[in-house]
């Protein structure tokens, strides 16, 4: 068989420093030897090629295999080899592999996992039992940080954070504060958790017998390492690979989370308090949630300010009670309100985006766009040297981009056979998107501006493109249209895959902000991103979002009463749009794209169903009569009636025209009844603008998306646990009525019976359809600001035992040897 040893056997234009191993060089002489006349690899040609490369690998090794395969890692190498030759002009698949998106799990995903976990766990059972022998310092450190990892069960990094926050008053109050993310601007409120009360013991004694103990206790915790590595492990851990047995940091903090699940706490508290983005909670739990001292009226609006120029950071209003006065008259009507979306909204179906690999392509561009700038880089020798590049070459590389990307599609498109239900919505969506402003047009527009206009290098301007566009905006599916861009897709595209991507803070900052500058140049020069939040980051940190201020339910409540319009019909308009949005999680482009063919209604239900709002995770039902008091429910049926006569009025007058617009595709909501020209976005901006004149500037149709989320989760834990009700200041509301909850856990498929309370892990798969979201990771970390009620409730219910503890010897004996110390334990407020 023979042997490739260098590139320029094959085609030395291929040729590229520190690229070509051995194994990738036998492979680029099959796909030559098989396809270089045509200079295309299909998927077809691909099950043809995994054997002819397996078999020319395996014959290199002197393996003998009846079936040669490819392993994964070789295919990995082989579809390096595939981009390189799209780079070079050809067009070509790619051997689809599993990619698996790293996501915190509840329990040990490994051996060596389940093995640490159920030492430690015999080491603190060792440790509390013991019945000889005296306390030592060192025995207490250790025994410190696990039962502090076994209270709060966060990741390595909220950890070490929150081992830094310990002071004297932490066992007095109960509770440690611990920022959300390494990064985060110290104005948000951190997420305060409950210690368990072995700890607090624990605690108190190392702060009455440790000289400087806080100062003694930060020094000792970043010799962390080397405290954990004095724990004994399980004997089945010598069984182990070598290269398993690691006794990393995270590995034995790790056991904590499994603790508390071990316990009985729900798996989705765990996996949210071990994620990298702890979730966000409002500035004051307790007056978001809880009581507020009897003095103080219900409902007291939250004064939500937030400045014009939107490309500066919203200060939080300095009083958080602050009541906005408005007048009684009625509003009137802007003169032009504002398009929350364009009228052609873009809308896909289903997995249009994945099926076409229209990301992918926009990907490979990319990276081939990264390659042909460094070559214009290379002297003669071979090296490297970054410098500018005049704009004639600029313009040379960029021309045939778009192009070749549509050429690609088609290429991919013709692939399928004619007998693909698919083929014919792949080619309509492809019309689509080449009229559309996309994420690809704004890569060449942002790469000729940066190289042309502001002149800088090419090793500069090739970080732009990693961080925005190949590890960002081609991630995700609506960057297929950015004109019709809101604050969830910046949400969406920080939390799941810029923040991901990024693992250190600085990167996470230099990537957000890189993301602003190209966002606040396409808003001035393509009209994109209108009116668009993004996240700002300055010497303080980063704010994830400002829509902590949530809306309470009393609050919406108070809202729809003060609504009153001299047209009673645009009056119902306004408050079903506000219902929609606060009890349905409706975004505005969906609210103002909803259809009557959409809409299910009876006696007792009322359905919507939602089409694919510029990504498939959007595609859902809401079965609003189930998540929405009955007043609300009444108060959108009854604009439902009133557009049917509408649009029977309509039909009688086009009788017999071929133009007329079907009962299916004609909008729900107008501003003044009309059927062909419905104006429904200006009825939602005018929505949108009633809210603000009386919940403050900062209130909008996607905060009370946010606050949908919130309510949702803590109506969806309550009718599990009825207990956390009486804790909540709107206990009385209807959606924590029992009704209300029976609601609930029938539109999660499970028993109406509020005394049983079980966990149905389908139950969290069905709240995030409900949002419209593909993962958890988004809900938590950005929507859900009701999850420190939550994790309290939980965490407090399972250190319910740690209040057992019985000294059995000197050693434990020890830490209750002071009386007032002992007493002091009894106050804790996180034991009443």
């Amino acid at each position: 068989m023979k042997l490739i040893t260098s590139i320029n056997q094959v085609d030395p234009a291929l040729a590229e420093h520190d690229f070509w191993s051995l194994e990738k060089l036998q492979a680029v002489d099959e796909i030559y030897a098989m396809a270089k006349d045509k200079k295309a690899v299909n998927q077809k040609f691909l099950n043809k090629l995994n054997t002819s490369i397996a078999r020319r690998i395996d014959g290199l090794t002197g393996k003998k295999v009846s079936k040669p395969t490819l392993t994964t890692g070789q295919k990995i190498a082989i579809n390096d080899v595939l981009e390189h030759l799209q780079q070079h002009g050809w067009r070509v698949a790619f051997y689809p592999l599993p990619i698996k998106k790293l996501r915190p799990s509840a329990l040990p995903n490994e051996a060596a996992d389940l093995i640490v976990w159920r030492s430690v766990e015999a080491w603190r059972r060792w440790f509390w039992e013991k019945r000889v022998g005296e306390l030592e310092r060192n025995e207490a450190t250790l025994a410190l940080v696990i039962e502090l990892s076994a209270s709060l069960g966060v990741n390595r990094h909220a950890f070490k954070r929150a081992m830094r926050e310990l002071d004297e008053t932490s066992a007095h109050h109960g509770k440690i504060a611990i920022p959300v993310l390494d990064d985060l601007e110290p104005s948000v409120p951190a997420l305060e958790l409950p210690l368990n009360g072995r700890f607090r013991l624990l605690w108190a004694w190392y702060l009455s017998n440790t000289p400087d103990p806080v100062t003694n206790w930060r020094a000792q915790i970043k010799q962390l390492p080397q405290l954990l590595s004095t724990l004994p492990l399980d004997e089945e851990w010598r069984s182990l690979p070598k290269s398993r047995r690691k006794r990393s940091t995270p590995r034995f903090l790790r056991s904590g989370s499994f603790s508390l699940v071990d316990k009985g706490i729900e798996p989705f508290i765990a996996t949210a308090l071990h994620a990298d983005i702890l979730p966000l909670s409002p500035p004051d739990t307790a007056q978001s949630f809880g009581f507020y001292p009897t003095h103080k009226p219900w409902p007291q609006l939250i004064k939500r300010s937030r400045p014009v120029n939107q490309s500066k950071l919203p200060e939080v209003a300095e009083s958080e009670l602050a009541v906005k006065v408005a007048p009684n008259d009625d509003l009137p009507l802007p003169p032009e309100p504002t398009k929350l979306l364009p009228d052609d909204v873009f809308v896909i179906d289903g997995e249009m985006i994945e099926q076409v690999a229209w990301l992918s392509v926009c990907q490979q561009l990319t990276k081939r766009l990264q390659g042909e700038l460094r070559k214009t880089c290379v002297d003669p020798s071979g090296h490297f040297q970054n410098r500018k590049l005049n704009a004639q070459i600029v313009d040379e590389l960029l021309a045939p981009i778009r192009s070749t990307c549509y050429e690609l599609l088609n290429w991919h498109i013709n692939e399928l056979s004619e007998k693909d239900k698919h083929k014919h919505s792949l080619r309509k969506f492809v019309s689509q998107i080449e009229q559309r402003f996309s994420g690809l047009d704004l890569m060449i527009a942002w790469v000729r501006h940066r190289l042309v206009d502001q002149r800088i290098s090419v090793q500069t301007l090739s970080q732009d493109l990693r961080l925005v566009f190949i590890r960002g905006l081609f991630w995700y599916e609506a960057s297929a249209n950015l004109s019709c861009w809101d604050d969830e897709d910046v949400e969406i595209l920080i939390s799941d895959h810029l923040l991901p991507s990024n693992k250190t803070p600085g990167a996470q900052r230099r990537a957000i902000n890189l993301l602003k500058r190209v966002a606040d140049w396409s808003r001035d020069h393509h009209n994109c991103f209108e009116g668009v939040f993004f996240p700002s980051t300055s010497a303080k940190g980063v704010r994830l979002t400002w829509r902590n201020h949530i809306i309470g339910l009393q609050e919406h409540d108070f809202l729809q009463r003060q609504i009153k319009l001299s047209d009673k019909e645009l009056c119902d308009k306004v408050k079903a749009v506000l219902d929609l949005a606060f009890y349905g999680g409706m975004r505005s482009g969906e609210i103002a794209n909803l259809r009557l063919g959409n809409i299910v209604v009876g006696d007792k239900e009322l359905v919507l169903y939602l089409p694919a709002f510029k990504t498939p995770s959007a595609y859902r039902s809401i079965h609003f009569h189930l998540l929405a008091p009955p007043a609300a429910v009444q108060r959108v049926k009854r604009v439902l009636e009133l557009r049917e006569i509408e649009y029977r009025r309509y039909a009688n007058k086009m009788k017999g025209s071929a133009s007329i617009v079907s009962r299916r595709q004609a909008l729900l909501f107008s501003m003044k009844g009309n059927i062909e020209d419905a104006s429904s976005t200006d009825l939602v901006a005018y929505a949108r603008e009633i809210m603000k004149h009386w919940l403050g500037d900062g209130a909008d149709l996607h905060l009370a998306r946010h606050s949908f989320a919130s309510h949702l989760l803590l109506r969806w834990y309550c009718s599990r646990h009825p207990d956390l009700i009486k804790q909540l200041r709107e206990q009385k509301h209807f959606l924590f009525s029992p009704q209300g909850l029976r609601n609930l856990r029938t539109l999660f498929g499970e028993s109406v019976d509020l005394e049983q309370a079980n966990y149905e892990a389908a139950s969290l798969v069905h709240l995030i359809k409900i949002i419209g979201h593909k993962t958890t990771h988004t809900l938590f970390s950005v929507y859900v600001h009701s999850f420190e009620v939550i994790a309290n409730h939980a965490l407090q219910r399972i250190h319910e035992e740690d209040k057992s503890i019985v000294p059995t010897g000197k050693a434990i004996a020890a830490l209750l040897s002071n009386k007032n110390q002992a007493q002091h334990m009894q106050n804790c407020p996180v034991d009443q």
